[in-house]
């Protein structure tokens, strides 16, 4: 019983929060979280960002973090032009 009223709860309120966040992607109000700045996570953000989303970007690295923050990249395939769409990192 408790299960069917958590479903259909969800339901009513899911679509709302389904609807805000394809409203938020599509004005580009949508904030982006991505954990690990890699080789996965730095290219993924820079799209986010060149795309107009603003970002959120964590890794436990603090060189990934400082070098970042210089405007340089760290990985080879990706070259500090492609980084620069990213704001600036709050330290």
């Amino acid at each position: 019983m408790v299960l069917a009223n958590l479903q259909i709860v969800s339901t009513e309120t899911g679509l709302d929060f389904v609807s805000d966040l394809i409203r938020r992607f599509h004005n580009r109000q949508a904030v982006v979280g991505v954990i690990g700045l890699g080789y996965v996570g730095l290219p993924l953000v820079a799209t986010f960002c060149q795309a107009g989303f603003a970002s959120i970007r964590f890794d436990i690295d603090a060189g990934k973090v400082e070098v970042l923050a210089q405007g340089r990249s760290y990985i080879r395939h990706v070259p500090a032009a492609r980084i620069q769409p990213i704001e600036p990192l709050v330290h």
